[in-house]
């Protein structure tokens, strides 16, 4: 099942109620496994400082997905004419958001598939229907997550509307 970016907040808000339990786990023996980072990205998410939360999350993320919170951060910055400036991590606040309505409970995590430098893990839910494919990259030796582009709703979704081609006649 490929990952689209309608399901990907369910998942994210999923995960990030799921795996809560993880984040009291110790850091002996950490699970750097594309499945370990997935389950860390979402224990990351249950730290109770805003700051240190988002930081944790972003040092979990792919260069892509980097590069396009960091192009945020810019058009943020930008949009107050640099009377508040905005960092990179600090663009992760409007897409988390735990106990959100028609959220699942993450259950089993299962290794898809694991090249020299792509991953893929899939998320379940309990029921039938809850589940997500996440996309890890190596980078620098290290599984890091690729977060899909959110969705800009249902017109982003539409094919453009043509002009009308004068030279086709009625």
């Amino acid at each position: 099942m490929a990952l689209t970016a309608a399901p990907w907040a369910a998942l994210w808000t999923t995960l990030l109620v799921g795996l809560s339990a993880a984040a009291g786990c110790s850091s002996k023996g950490v699970d750097r496994s594309p499945t370990g980072v997935v389950k860390r990205f979402v224990a990351a998410s249950f730290t109770p400082d805003s700051d240190r939360r988002h930081k944790a999350m972003y040092e979990l993320l792919g260069p892509r997905t980097r590069a396009r919170l960091e192009a945020s951060a810019r058009s943020a910055t930008a949009a107050t004419a640099g009377r508040q400036r905005y960092a990179p991590h600090q663009m992760l606040s409007a897409s988390f958001r735990p106990g959100a309505k028609g959220s699942w409970l993450p259950r089993h995590f299962k290794l898809l598939s694991s090249t020299g430098e792509t991953a893929r893990v899939e998320v379940r839910g309990d029921k039938d229907g809850q589940v997500q494919v996440v996309d890890l990259v190596k980078t620098e030796g290290r599984w890091r997550l690729e977060l899909p582009l959110p969705s800009a709703g249902p017109a982003a979704t539409r094919a453009p509307r043509q002009p009308p081609n004068p030279s086709a006649g009625p």
